[in-house]
């Protein structure tokens, strides 16, 4: 397609030589429909576009079009191109022109650039907004974002282009991407509206780092920004592990222990609603496709009252919001699994997405495993997850999509029949998920989201089988207003409900059977407020909810959350937070059949924290905060139980007496991020200094927590080589974990068994530290593109020592170390 800007001047003055005409210096390419392209419909569209003083687009009035389709890509290419104004006697005046595009279909323009503005806190897109788009050469182009938000830069030459949103008054935060020929790559800027801009109305945009990030993802044709982060495995999810607050876990098991909590304490949403995993076995890879993602929402603590019922951290995995540019896909296959990804646009306003991966280990070591297996029948782990979703934008700004997602994990061990299972694991669920956002006038939105589906958990030795059963019911309604431009204050309201029938059995040869079955109902409502005071943001919340387990349990919560933040500078934002946190008992803790006590209240915690958080110069920040957090109330007791747990085991000596609401807890300390985010390099050192206590029952003396780790350090970087090479490092340091040493054993003639004696004090484990490497290149064809990549794990294997075991009688520690270099591989190719 060649497209051709002709100007007819309308003005009868046009032949005066005071006049200067208009000139175009930025000529936005203009998208061809989907619908004209196929259809063959080729074509001039004529304009009158009226360019004020400014060289500001005020209107585009159609003259002559071949067809609707065409004259709205006509009109969206005027409106992000840039004029230079018309002078008369020197002085810059309004002129009236003709402006013409010529659709031909043999050079349609290449989309570069992809993605969305959205508003900072509450994602909603922002409309309008002049994205502008600066080259590593010093080129320009521009894109306007439409009624979703969205906006596409075409044909831009290769190499590294910096993005930022160009309105008046606004400090730009510039974003880099990489463009590469014949790829896209997708960003989304999260933008804040200030006030109105005081000398001609338009208003301000002003693009924030850190507290409400913007986030680029290379996706489709490139490696996502996460994903190709060295040492994670191309996993998205695996890139938060390198944040600070988040404990280093043992054998690199994607375990999210968050500021001296428990594993189980962080909780997990897709979308908002509650979910019960996402993680396939050791934590190789999420659940859920990363392509299927738009971001991650990760919170250590100090969060709002939109979520609960949990004293740790809170990750929200947030699917795409809107309808793709254009469809494409990918194959990829590594050393874990293999992946297909599509995604089809079905017309302008519906696409569909399917994903479907699995992992081949069961067919590479199976076969060896049973070789040498003496008569046994080894299947190795295998999982496999599957999505299919469907999305469909309405004219009047909203979304609404459609989300089923499957999941199931296997490990067993067969007899020499093959049908006796020996030992086994299995961790399967399908959830069906529905959700709707739109705007509701007067600045308010609305987001509904319905989750439904069954989820199991099992295990199986020696022909008894242990298990959790549950069917859920998940259900987030929020409506909300951010601070409007000429008010003050903005609000949240929300209810946040799960249900669930559930069933269990658990046990073991060496524990006693815990089972029960009923229901679980835990109904919250939350409220919080937004008041703008000048530079200083105060939000005060509350989320009050109940937990039934009809006829068993009934205890209820109300959590007060404050938050104050303050614009100590044009670079400098200081923010302070205090609240309560609560947690309920799980239900095998509450119920007589499985030694629960009905009258266990909630624990909870006071948390508190202050931060800063600073733009340098030379692309550099960084964040800086201190918390502290008092635990109450926690439940303790019968820690010798089966349970299936994601986190690192229990470390001994177990506390096995009856439940009870006894703990308590300290945690202190402070994390530290700074970030470069560079032309071609990108580096982040993150460090967390905390100290970790509990103290188990009421006259003991406090003690460490199992999982204390004073001091971790995590620095990374990855560059950008030319001929379409990247290379990455991570290097990783921390203090070991606390352990209590057997000092002495006793033989039990009763258990035929060498019992241990531990010490009173703890010992720590040695300090830990590893290096990965991670090796990417990208081949380039006209039609699709290929990328190979080597991610090397524990390059350096300095031995560290991650568990401490005993020989049978306990006579000697048998120490547990971390995995020996483990090389990674995979090549992918997209289109």
């Amino acid at each position: 397609m060649t497209l051709l800007f002709v100007l007819w001047w309308a003005l009868a003055w046009a032949q005066d030589p005071d006049v200067v005409l208009p000139t175009v210096s930025y000529a936005a390419p203009a998208a061809y429909p989907d619908t004209e392209r196929d259809a063959g419909v080729e074509g001039v569209v004529v304009m009158e576009v009226s360019v004020d003083a400014r060289g500001r687009v005020l209107e585009v009035e159609v003259v002559e079009a071949p067809t609707d389709g065409l004259a709205a890509a006509a009109i969206a290419a005027v409106r992000a191109s840039r004029f230079t104004p018309a002078t008369y006697a020197g002085e810059p005046v309004g002129a009236t022109i003709r402006y013409a595009v010529a659709f031909d279909l043999e050079d349609p323009p290449r989309p570069s650039v992809e993605g969305r503005v959205l508003q900072a806190g509450v994602r909603t897109p922002w409309p309008d907004v002049v994205v502008e788009l600066i080259s590593a050469e010093g080129a320009t182009a521009y894109a306007r974002t439409d009624a979703q938000g969205r906006f596409v830069a075409y044909d831009l030459a290769p190499g590294r282009w910096v993005l930022s949103v160009a309105m008046p008054g606004v400090r730009p935060e510039p974003v880099p991407v990489d463009v590469v020929e014949d790829s896209v790559v997708q960003a989304t800027l999260y933008a804040r509206a200030d006030r109105p801009w005081e000398d001609d109305g338009i208003e301000v945009i002003e693009v924030t780092t850190e507290a409400v990030r913007a986030e680029v993802t290379e996706r489709r044709l490139g490696a996502q920004e996460a994903m190709s982060l060295p040492g994670t495995n191309g996993d998205l999810l695996r890139a938060v592990l390198n944040f600070p607050g988040v404990a280093r876990p043992p054998l690199g098991i994607a375990s999210f222990i968050i500021r001296g909590t428990e594993a189980q304490s962080t909780k997990f949403y897709v979308d908002g609603v509650r979910v019960p995993q996402v993680f396939h076995f050791g934590g190789l890879a999420t659940v859920l496709n990363g392509d299927v993602l738009e971001e991650i929402r990760f919170l250590t603590g100090n969060y709002g009252p939109r979520y609960g019922d949990g004293l740790g951290g809170v990750i929200d995995l947030v699917t795409e919001n809107g309808v793709p540019e254009r469809s494409n896909g990918y194959v990829s296959i590594d050393v874990y699994q293999a992946a297909a990804f599509v995604e089809q646009k079905i017309g302008a306003k519906w696409a569909l997405t399917a994903t479907l991966r699995r992992s081949y280990a069961d067919a590479v070591l199976g076969p060896v495993l049973s070789a040498v297996g003496g008569g046994s029948n080894f299947q190795a782990p295998r999982y496999w997850d599957a999505q299919l979703r469907l999305v469909h934008e309405t004219d009047a700004g909203g979304v609404w999509d459609a989300l089923v997602a499957f999941s199931d994990d296997q490990f067993r061990l067969l007899g020499g029949d093959g049908e006796n299972v020996q030992f086994g694991l299995a961790n399967t669920f399908v959830n069906v998920a529905t959700g709707w956002r739109a705007p509701l006038g007067g600045g308010w939105r609305t987001e509904t989201r319905v989750s439904v589906g069954p989820e199991r958990q099992s295990f199986t030795f020696g022909g008894d089988t242990s298990f959790e059963d549950a069917v859920a019911v998940g259900l987030r309604q929020e409506v909300s207003r951010p601070v409007p431009d000429d008010g003050r204050v903005g609000w949240r309201f929300g209810l946040d409900t799960r249900a669930e029938a559930f069933r269990f059995s658990l046990g073991s040869p060496r524990t006693e059977t815990d089972e029960g079955e009923g229901w679980r109902v835990r109904p919250a409502v939350y409220a919080e407020s937004t008041v703008r005071l000048g530079p200083v943001d105060l939000v005060p919340g509350v989320r009050a909810s109940v937990l039934s387990l009809p006829g068993v349990h009934t205890s209820w919560t109300v959590d007060p959350r404050f938050a104050m933040t303050v614009a100590a500078g044009p670079t400098t934002t200081v923010i302070g937070t205090v609240g309560r946190y609560s947690e309920y008992p799980l239900s095998r803790e509450l119920l007589p059949s499985s030694r629960g006590v009905p009258t266990l209240r909630p624990s909870w915690s006071l948390q508190s924290s202050v931060g800063v958080r600073q733009k340098l110069p030379a692309d550099l920040s960084f964040d800086l905060s201190v918390f502290y957090n008092e635990l109450y109330d926690l439940v303790v007791g019968n820690e010798d139980r089966f349970e299936f747990t994601a986190g690192p085991p229990t470390p001994l000596p177990l506390d096995d007496g009856p439940y009870a609401n006894d703990g308590r807890g300290r945690v202190f300390g402070g994390e530290f991020l700074l970030r470069y985010d560079g032309r071609r390099a990108s580096a982040l050192l993150s460090a967390t200094v905390s100290r970790a206590t509990r103290t188990p029952r009421p006259g003991d003396d406090p003690r460490v927590f199992p999982f204390d780790q004073t001091l971790v350090l995590s620095a990374l970087a990855t560059y950008q080589l030319p001929k379409r090479w990247t290379i990455g490092g991570r290097v990783r340091a921390g203090t070991g974990n606390p352990y209590f040493p057997v000092v002495n054993r006793v033989f039990s003639v009763a258990g035929r068994q060498f019992l241990p004696l531990y010490a009173d004090e703890a010992s720590r484990l040695r300090t830990y530290w590893s290096a990965d490497l991670r090796v990417d290149k990208t081949w380039v064809f006209r039609r699709w593109q290929l990328t190979l990549y080597l991610d090397v794990q524990n390059i350096t294997d300095p031995g560290n020592v991650e568990l401490i075991g005993y020989t049978y009688d306990f006579r000697a520690e048998d120490p547990v170390r971390s995995t020996p270099p483990l090389p990674a591989f995979g090549l992918k190719g997209a289109w």
